[in-house]
């Protein structure tokens, strides 16, 4: 099986960063979900055609959020050709702004968590790697590192709170890159 080029790999990380705010945009918007999945699958058509125009300055979820935000429209157009419907532009771009506006607080706390998960070390990186990264449950996590299932849920329990913590300093301190 031939490797994708870089770029069609750098699209299919940002997109699959980016479905889940578009894919929740559009079905807000839309009341048949068949068609918001279509809908959804036609942004990434169209995203990843232009995708040589998207400029690294702004988020590339805002970017396919304004691709959705246009398709939508075009949909809503044709549909009140056809029947008549709720078509608020106005309403649209809110919408549109305040899932870019989510977007960018994920962002900010993904940065933050990956800042804080290069202070964890020894055993408990060992735990997080298996359970997060891994997906292993803690019975297997116990078996392998020969921990009690306990011990593995109460020393996990106490990595999420020391992250959770330091995700919360840096963001209420703005220091979210170092």
């Amino acid at each position: 099986m031939a490797t994708p080029p870089p770029e069609e790999l750098h699209f299919t990380l940002l997109w699959t960063h980016a479905q889940p705010a578009v894919a929740g945009y559009i079905h807000s918007l839309m009341r048949d979900h068949i068609a918001a999945d279509d809908l959804v699958q036609e942004v990434a058509i169209a995203a990843f055609r232009s995708f040589a125009s998207w400029q690294p300055c702004g988020t590339f979820t805002s970017w396919t959020l304004g691709i959705a935000r246009n398709l939508v429209r075009m949909r809503w157009r044709t549909l009140s050709r056809q029947r008549q419907v709720l078509s608020d532009p106005l309403l649209l771009d809110a919408l549109a702004a305040i899932n870019g506006s989510l977007d960018d607080d994920l962002e900010a706390e993904r940065v933050a968590l990956a800042c804080c998960l290069e202070a964890v070390k020894g055993r408990a990186w060992d735990l997080v790697r298996l359970h997060y990264y891994e997906g292993l449950a803690p019975a297997e996590i116990g078996s392998q590192l020969s921990l009690a299932v306990g011990t593995v849920r109460v020393q996990l329990h106490r990595i999420r709170a020391v992250l959770r913590a330091c995700i919360e300093r840096r963001l209420a301190g703005g220091n979210s890159h170092g």
